[in-house]
């Protein structure tokens, strides 16, 4: 891939990577203190870094494959230390996975109607990403967080919707 292509894909690699980090932390319901918010803060730091490390060091396909260990573990279970809990955090990680994908299928949209330009779908998914993650942070995380206080049967069955959504993508799409 060429310079101008591959920096639209690590900055949309980048957006999605605090994207799913911030969406997942809010669907938890930890209570943040300064203390806890610098160690997000600090663990998105590192899990970028993992990304950056395996996409440049490896390669863009092997980060792609190992995505769910170098960064879906890792949250929930920095989740899970954040919050006491570890149920709720592992499905937090993938509910905000599933809200991710929001941002592809926009620009699944757009390049559909303007076809041939290889890093215009990475650009729509960068421009969509902030306002989506306000209307999600806005509207669906308090209520996500709400599950937390349901008895664990309740959240397992709601969790069972994203688990499926994250193994059909990860089974059809990526591997």
């Amino acid at each position: 891939m060429t310079a101008p292509g591959i920096l639209p894909e690590v900055l949309d690699g980048a957006a999605v990577g605090i994207f799913g980090i911030l969406l997942s932390a809010a669907f938890c319901p930890i209570r943040w203190t300064g203390k806890k918010r610098w160690a997000l803060a600090g663990c998105t730091a590192g899990l970028l870094a993992l990304q950056g490390m395996f996409y440049f060091g490896a390669s863009p396909t092997a980060a792609k494959y190992l995505y769910p260990l170098i960064t879906h573990l890792p949250l929930a279970i920095i989740l899970s230390v954040l919050s006491g809990k570890w149920l709720w955090p592992t499905i937090s990680v993938l509910a905000a996975y599933l809200c991710c994908q929001l941002r592809r299928w926009v620009a699944l949209l757009v390049i559909a109607m303007v076809p041939g330009i290889d890093w215009l779908q990475p650009a729509v998914e960068i421009v969509v990403t902030l306002p989506l993650l306000a209307v999600l942070l806005r509207y669906v995380a308090p209520a996500a967080r709400s599950f937390a206080r349901y008895p664990r049967s309740m959240q397992l069955l709601f969790g069972v919707v994203p688990l499926a959504g994250y193994l059909s993508d990860y089974v059809t799409r990526i591997y």
